[in-house]
């Protein structure tokens, strides 16, 4: 087996994710126990019953860009090199749907509240950023808003209804959401 350094952490209240490679573990928040660890990876942890075993193949093909998880805290958006964002049940820890994307995403975040599903808002490596819907029969993803350069990172503000973007020529970008069409301002890099 070979040694990977971590590249990645994220968490919500109840799951502390950390991704490595093609690979992501998870610990829970509260007791700091592994909760579920790649079949791979599973013998350091084959003798305690409540570590789930994920299964290879329903790992990311890529290396693990973004994770982000859900209001609610049931399903968690795992984005890849692969060009896709994988959707995981945080009760079962199985695999519940893979969306395919045209670019290699950078960022990812949940649009929904504690109560509905709502869609998957995607920020790629060439500075766009998409709505893709998750309910059944979902059309095709919506693009929201683009950069003139690589976004870095992403935030989306539900209690405010911000979308808040950044990119690699220091300008920090806040949209309203949905409307991401009305600019509320532009943050711009300076020295000084």
């Amino acid at each position: 087996m070979t040694l990977q350094s971590i590249h990645g952490l994220w968490s919500n209240k109840h799951h502390v994710v950390a991704a490595y490679g093609k690979r992501f573990f998870v610990v829970d928040a509260q007791s700091n126990s592994l909760v579920a660890v790649p079949a791979d990876h599973a013998h350091a942890s084959s003798d305690d019953a409540h570590v789930q075993v994920l299964r290879v193949a329903d790992m990311p093909e890529g290396a693990v860009r973004a994770i982000a998880f859900h209001r609610n805290g049931e399903l968690m958006a795992v984005a890849s090199d692969s060009r896709s964002v994988q959707l995981w049940n945080t009760k079962t820890w199985s695999l519940v749907a893979a969306k395919p994307l045209l670019k290699r995403p950078n960022a990812i975040a949940f649009s929904g509240d504690e109560t509905t599903l709502g869609d998957l808002v995607v920020a790629d490596k060439f500075g766009d950023v998409y709505r893709i819907p998750l309910g059944a029969g979902s059309e095709k993803a919506k693009l929201l808003l683009g950069h003139c350069s690589l976004v870095t990172d992403m935030i989306l503000s539900h209690e405010n209804g911000f979308l808040i973007t950044s990119d690699r020529d220091e300008k920090i970008r806040v949209s309203l959401f949905p409307d991401t069409f009305e600019i509320d301002g532009f943050c711009l890099g300076h020295k000084g």
